[in-house]
């Protein structure tokens, strides 16, 4: 209840407190009408200058009638003429729409005036009625509700200036905290602003359904007729959700249930065919024709029946959205203080009430809530902390939003037990009003020395929210790379794998003493002292630094315990005439503008404390290391003050296990020994692990500190966790100068087993994501970013490093690393081959294998010609791969290696001489499968965890023993592939490779049962994006097998007849091919680098709907301008004026029926479709004359199934030279004989299904020109897949490589000319196209058009033509 003392409710009392009163009382009146006299739910809207009431008319209360008010706040007397000129206003917008005015006065204004009267009588006259709420009765209203007790007539006005004024003190006690210019969208700030409802929050929200509509748009177009109804139905639902704004939050969690609970029926049918078609899959074969399609349909059928999910919320953004209140967790020195100071500062700019009050400045034992009152500015004594809270909720009643207190590192309070009572008694306080939140920012670790029990149990279960900020941790590193190209810094790998450089303070002061150099934290510690000092001496008048501020500090850390530093304690202490300081208030705030000190007022005194947590450790440590001296006092100091273990082994003083971990380190460096083993006598395996943690974490700044061996040492004798230590090797991975890098991760990976690393190492990356720094580095440079200024030792350390990571069984990871990879290696070419020796000994198939593929990668994509290094690096392949006795025995490594050289000769055919080609290309030779035994392993011996998930995905559909009837790898991949070869012992193939898997790999449950076990979840193609080890262990086999089986058997021809087969070639054919190294889809081309304006065809060209039959049969046949632009369609012009010729398109305009549904079958009755494709061929015979009569004549267009050559088997750098594109685009002499006109597409469809690269989330496909064409005008690629080349400047392209919506292939026109010329070839293209109304279900009437079109020196001549319907 508030207390009487908190407000005055008289008039004279509202005139004295408020400087704006109309403004005020206006905004009083509005609260009490919408509180008394409104319907619930109702918002208020109101302009500056709205006609005669203050709002638009609302529903009232009752619901039988609309009403607004009128506020007049008048000084002395009543003005009844600015009354009737607002009655009069009101009756000119009004009448008819307004029912009831209320008139709201702070004078008591009677109803037996004559001028009310008067202006009653003009409102009654209009229709509406008017009622007074004056003086006396307001305030009765008011004495209704305490929020507005407080508000207006309580002690003090609280405005926006106020607000304003406590937020910059705030801000101004934050120091180097703070930083302004330091606005960064961490993963942290966007969670927040869930829970704030800010727009940034509730946009997130909302994008929920767009993410929804956009997948089933994409889902659309990738269906047939069956399911569009469908389609459209549940698109039609999720268009008709409203979005949701703040005062609407709760609705979007309705949103899942709801769009389930309306297409209940839809979804029912789609679970019934999604059985009906894994049944039909299960019956087929592989090798059936629909079996693809089969496993597509059921795909899309999986993913209709998900879509739901797109609206769902994790547990996480359900807390954000239904608790008010909030903790912010994360480690000292991540941002915390800068997250809330900038939530708070954006808070209040958006009109919302904030306060930002700062743990450090509580350093009484009085009660919170008299510390907050007494730390506020400008508030009257005796004011409470209740009163103000009333005042917080009205104020945002009418704004529409939630105030928000912010109270940052509770765990820097000088009393932490003043919490744990104290925020249970706030949050109690809170929840009394509906619309204030509460944030509380602590140090990870502080939980239970400042949350009370109460408050644990509630954040444990769900009623408490929680954020975890990582600072820049789980953010990419363009955010730091940013940063640091502010200050002019070049981004270097490990300024990113430091973590460090996460926290935004420690970011800033590094950027502050960057030297280029490579340093750790104690010496960016020391700069920023030294620093300081020279600052601090500066202003203090000296020419150079004193030298003191080491000195200062260590002052403050031995009194801080014993008082507080206030402003006189600082400057009476003995190290200013020590050194000889007088100018002591500038030397201090100089240092505090450094962020070393940090300073706050409570009660009138200047408080200072060590400005960030880091440092302060640092200090504290290092101040025990020069105090005591000797190692021996160093250690009892430790064991006794810092940790107080007693003689029981139990460690009695909590909360400096950072600075005991930071003193182990600061120890080691100064005596070249540890002292971990003080830990050996506690007994508590929680606080010992805890300390030991803590002191791992050391090393990714200590590592120059430290042997290989010494680290092993450590880590064996504490048992660390792998993972831990992998952390170490990773942040440490770049660093030339420790022996904890990338070189010394070799050194230990390199002496396991496969078996075992894959236990250690394996199964600890595969769980690494965009959130681990590594892979976003790795995806940043994935997509194209580099370092500037990279040095070759680190680019060399970084490629060790991702090199190791393709142990993964993390396709995604796996494949996208591999393209981070030769994102390097094509602008530090000479690294290959130094890579590849790295790893020649290296125990698994499956890093060898992928090695070698991103070095082809490279290769394709270098940046310069290189050609010692690939001269080089083609010798040491042919001599270490293919001249041996035995080639080493992995199919994709072979065609990897064997593309290396090939493109080494093809562009420097002059060095043949070097290589013995007939031993490049197959057949190999190989150690031949030995006959096995043949063993049992349906026996129950083998049921063990991991062993069988391994053994059932294993079995083949195939007389042999063992698990279940056939396994999907086993049957439809290993099977299958093997099956391409005549002639195998398919069974003996089969116990082969599970004796290898077991025996040779080691597979087994004590490893890998309980992680396989776990394993599941697939994508459209079956196929598991994080996969078992036991997966990985079957495509080593797999991939070993078939290279040994292709040295001896020949490969079966597609004719069944034939009974003799061909030699093996390639893996192109049989395909087995699984990753594309040469293609990066995520590095796309700059923004409008070459515009091409498509035409774009309207509705004008499409009939009414409901059309008569007559009108639909001369629309069929009618002209259209679509058609009428040939040939100019084939030509374009870019904004130089250059000519472009088309090679291939595809074009089409339709109109669909509004609001109408997809029909099962077919398209909606009045749906019209217009379209075209138009395909260049080159005729590859001689000829003087080609004339479009001969094309006519010749029905060349029905001759072709297809407008241009789609091609999946090859890679995208693949074309025109390879041994591979040969083999795949050799004619046949029966194609040659097939038409009088032997003409070849000038266009390829490259297509790369997502099935075999999981770096891309969908099939990537783009056109690009025949191979001949590359050939002859010496076409290349640069950094962007798609994109031609000839003399530097852009040659051919698909425009939607360009990122245009249509896809079309044009080749620059110069080119295209200089091609015809050079090889005197002839050119014509094959127009075909309809104009199609569809009358529902299979029934349509339509029009094709055919044509052919000459390309001569002087044009293009033909003609399109009504043909006969096919």
């Amino acid at each position: 209840m508030l207390g009487t003392n908190q407000y005055d409710l008289t008039w004279e009392h509202f005139k004295q407190l408020h400087a704006d009163k109309r403004i005020v009382f206006e905004n009083l009146c509005r609260s009490l009408f919408r509180r008394e006299l409104c319907a619930d739910g109702v918002i208020l809207h109101s302009d500056p200058n709205h006609p005669g009431v203050e709002v638009a008319p609302v529903l009232s209360r009752d619901g039988k009638s609309l009403i607004s008010f009128q506020a007049k706040y008048f000084h002395d007397r009543i003005d009844y003429d600015q009354i009737k000129d607002s009655a009069n206003t009101a009756i000119r917008h009004y009448t008819g729409v307004l029912n009831t005015i209320y008139l709201y006065c702070n004078k008591d204004i009677t109803e037996t005036s004559d001028s009310y009267k008067n202006i009653k009588t003009i409102l009654n006259g209009a229709g509406i009625d008017v009622i007074l709420v004056t003086g006396q009765e307001i305030l009765d209203c008011a004495a209704e509700y305490p929020t507005v007790l407080s508000c207006y007539f309580g002690l003090d006005f609280l405005d926006e200036d106020w607000f304003q004024r406590n937020l910059q003190i705030s801000l101004a006690d934050l120091g180097n905290r703070y930083n302004s210019l330091f606005n960064i969208n961490t993963e942290a700030q966007r969670e927040l602003s869930i829970f704030l409802r800010e727009d940034a929050g509730i946009e997130a929200i909302n994008g929920k359904k767009k993410d929804l509509l956009s997948e089933i748009k994409n889902i659309r177009w990738r269906c047939d007729g069956e399911y569009k109804k469908i389609i459209s139905s549940l698109s039609n639902m999720v268009s008709n959700i409203p979005d949701i704004t703040a005062a609407t939050i709760y609705d979007a969690l309705r949103w899942e249930d709801d769009f389930r609970k309306h297409g209940q029926t839809i979804f029912n049918k789609l679970q019934v065919k999604r059985d009906e078609l894994y049944a039909k899959i299960e019956a087929s074969q592989k090798r059936d024709s629909n079996y693809e399609k089969l496993r597509d349909r059921a795909f899309l059928v999986e993913q209709l029946i998900a879509l739901p999910d797109y609206l769902g919320f994790q547990k996480k953004e359900l807390k954000y959205i239904t608790n008010r209140v909030m903790l912010v967790m994360g480690e000292m020195g991540t941002g915390k203080s800068q997250l809330l100071a900038t939530s708070a500062k954006r808070v209040l700019e958006n009109a919302r009430p904030a306060l930002l009050l700062l743990g450090q400045t509580y350093i009484s034992d009085e009660k919170i809530e008299i510390q907050i009152m007494n730390g506020l500015e400008g508030l009257s004594t005796g004011q409470s902390l209740e009163s103000l809270l009333a005042v917080l909720d009205e104020k945002t009643y009418l704004a529409e939003g939630d105030a928000v207190i912010f109270i940052d590192a509770i765990n820097e309070s000088r009393n932490r037990e003043i919490w744990k009572n104290g925020i249970n008694r706030l949050i109690v306080e809170i929840q009394k009003y509906k619309h204030i939140r509460l944030v509380i920012s602590l140090r990870s670790g502080f939980e239970e020395l400042t949350l009370s029990e109460k408050v644990l149990s509630d954040r444990k279960n769900g009623l408490i929210a929680e954020i975890v900020h990582n600072g820049l941790n789980n953010d990419s590193p363009t955010n730091i790379y940013e940063f640091l190209s502010n200050c002019g810094i070049p981004f270097s790998p490990e300024y990113y794998l430091q973590t460090e450089m996460t926290n935004p303070l420690f970011l800033t002061w590094f950027c502050q003493t960057y030297t280029g150099e490579e340093q750790g934290l104690t010496d960016l510690i020391g700069r920023i002292i030294e620093k300081a000092d020279r600052e601090g001496s500066k202003e203090a008048g000296f020419n150079e630094a004193v030298g003191m501020l080491r000195e200062l500090l260590y002052n403050l850390i031995d009194i801080e315990e014993e008082k507080t530093i206030t402003k006189s304690v600082l400057l009476n202490l003995p190290v200013w005439n020590m050194y000889g300081v007088t100018k002591k208030i500038a030397y201090i705030k100089a240092v505090e503008r450094a962020g070393v000190l940090t300073s706050y007022v409570r009660k009138q005194a200047e408080i200072f404390y060590i400005g960030y947590n880091l440092l302060e450790d640092y200090l504290k440590a290092s101040r025990i290391i020069d105090r005591e001296q000797d190692k021996e006092k160093v250690r009892e100091y430790c064991t006794t003050r810092l940790l107080g273990i007693d003689e029981q082994g139990k460690v009695t003083n909590y909360g400096n296990e950072s600075i005991c971990a930071m003193l182990f380190s600061l120890y080691a460096m100064k005596f070249g020994e540890e002292c971990i083993d003080i830990v050996d006598c506690i007994k508590n395996k929680w606080d010992k692990n805890g300390i030991i943690n803590q002191y791992i974490r050391m090393f990714t700044w200590r590592s120059s500190y430290i042997k290989f061996d010494d680290f092993l040492k450590l880590i064996d004798k504490y048992s660390v966790h792998p993972k831990q230590v992998w952390d170490v090797f990773i942040e440490n991975a770049t660093k030339e100068n420790s022996e904890l890098n990338a070189i010394g991760l070799t050194n230990l990976l390199s002496r396991y087993e496969i078996n075992l690393r894959d236990y250690l190492w394996t199964i600890e990356i595969n769980d690494l994501n965009e959130e681990d720094r590594i892979i976003s580095l790795a995806y940043f440079i994935e997509a194209g970013n580099k370092f500037e200024g990279l040095s070759e030792n680190k680019a060399f350390l970084l490629l060790i490093l991702f090199s190791w990571m393709l142990s993964s069984s993390n396709r995604i990871l796996r494949d996208r690393i591999s393209k981070s990879m030769v994102e390097i290696m094509k602008f530090h070419f000479g690294l290959c081959k130094k890579l590849l020796e790295n790893f020649k000994s290296v125990n698994d198939p499956y890093i060898i294998q992928r090695m070698f593929g991103t070095v082809f990668g490279a290769v394709m994509k270098r940046t310069a010609e290189f050609r010692k290094e690939f001269a080089e690096l083609a010798e040491w392949i042919y001599n270490e791969i293919f001249n041996q006795e035995y080639v080493y025995p992995d199919i994709l490594l072979r065609d990897y290696a064997r593309l290396i050289i090939e493109r080494f000769l093809w562009e420097y055919s002059e060095d043949a001489k070097i290589f013995d080609i007939s031993r490049v290309r197959p057949p190999y030779k190989s150690v031949v499968i030995p006959k096995v035994e043949e063993v049992d392993y349906g026996d129950e011996k083998f049921d063990q965890p991991g062993v069988w998930k391994l053994l059932f995905s294993m079995k083949f559909d195939f007389p042999v023993k063992g698990v279940g009837l056939y396994g999907d790898f086993g049957r439809y991949t290993f099977q299958s592939a093997v099956s391409d070869f005549k002639d195998v012992d398919v069974a003996n193939v089969y116990y082969y490779a599970l004796r290898y898997i077991l025996e040779d790999l080691g597979y087994c449950s004590k490893y890998f049962g309980e992680y396989d076990s776990h394993k599941a979840g697939f994508d459209r193609h079956h196929v598991k994006r994080v996969e078992r080890i036991g997966k990985k262990y079957q495509w080593i086999a797999m991939y070993n097998i078939l290279a040994r089986l292709s040295d001896v058997y020949r490969v079966k021809g597609w004719d069944w007849n034939d009974k003799t087969g061909y030699v093996y070639e390639g893996p192109w054919e049989p395909y087995v091919r699984d990753f594309d190294p040469t293609l990066n889809i995520r590095i796309r081309p700059i923004k409008n680098k070459l515009r091409i304006e498509l035409p774009k065809y309207g509705n004008e060209s499409f009939l009414d709907f409901g059309a008569a039959v007559s009108d639909v049969e001369d629309w069929i046949i009618s002209d259209d301008k679509m058609f009428q632009d040939f040939p100019n369609r084939l030509i374009h012009k870019d904004e130089t004026g250059a000519e472009w010729v088309s090679l291939y398109l595809y074009q089409e305009n339709k109109l669909q029926p509004p609001n109408e549904e997809m029909p099962v079958i077919g398209f909606p009755v009045g749906e019209q479709h217009i379209w075209s494709i138009a395909s260049m061929y080159i005729v590859a015979d001689k000829m003087d004359k080609l004339t479009e009569e001969e094309l006519i004549s010749s029905g060349f267009i029905q001759s072709q199934s297809s407008n241009t050559r789609d091609c999946y088997s090859l890679f995208s750098r693949e074309y025109a030279w390879s041994p591979g594109y040969n083999a795949e685009f050799a004619i046949s002499e029966d194609d040659d004989n097939r038409v009088p006109i032997n003409a070849v597409p000038a266009s390829i469809n490259v297509l790369w299904e997502e099935e075999y690269d999981a770096s891309q989330k969908e099939t990537t496909s783009f056109m690009i020109p025949a191979g001949n064409i590359i050939q002859a005008m010496a076409l290349y690629e640069k950094s962007v897949d798609g994109i031609y080349y000839c003399d530097e400047e852009i040659a051919a392209f698909d425009l939607s490589v360009m990122g245009n919506e249509h896809s079309e292939l044009l080749i620059r026109r110069d080119i295209l000319n200089q091609y015809i010329e050079k090889t005197n070839v002839k050119i014509f293209w094959t127009v075909a196209g309809e104009k199609q109304y569809f009358l529902g279900d299979h029934n349509q009437k339509w029009q094709r058009r055919e044509g052919y079109f000459v390309y001569e020196s002087n044009g293009i001549n033909g003609h399109i033509r009504i043909v006969d319907n096919i």
